[in-house]
């Protein structure tokens, strides 16, 4: 898929707030610098969220519109297959069908 890159940025967001964290460590204070960074990494990190949340979404949907696509084709073949193969007795029919059907 097309998700390849958005995958490789959460590497480089995780690497980022590990160095902020370990710079915000490593000098008992924090810096305002720092401060920004972590602002930096927080809003990428709800973009990768989000891509991913689209990603899904889209897999999902594309699943399911794979499957409406096949029922879609059998039915079309069991219909083809209905009117070709197998026809109904059209000289016995009379009345209603759908009462026919529910008393059957």
């Amino acid at each position: 898929g097309g998700m390849e890159v958005v995958h490789a940025y959460y590497w480089s967001i995780v690497a980022g707030h590990l160095g902020a964290e370990v710079a915000n460590w490593t000098s008992g204070a924090r810096h305002r610098g720092v401060s920004d960074a972590s602002t930096v990494v927080d809003t990428l990190y709800k973009g990768y969220c989000a891509a991913s949340k689209v990603e899904l979404s889209l897999a999902v949907g594309s699943f399911c519109l794979l499957g409406l696509f096949w029922v879609l084709l059998l039915d079309a073949v069991r219909n083809l297959v209905t009117i070709s193969v197998w026809k109904p007795d059209y000289e016995h029919v009379e009345g209603c069908q759908l009462s026919r059907a529910c008393r059957n």
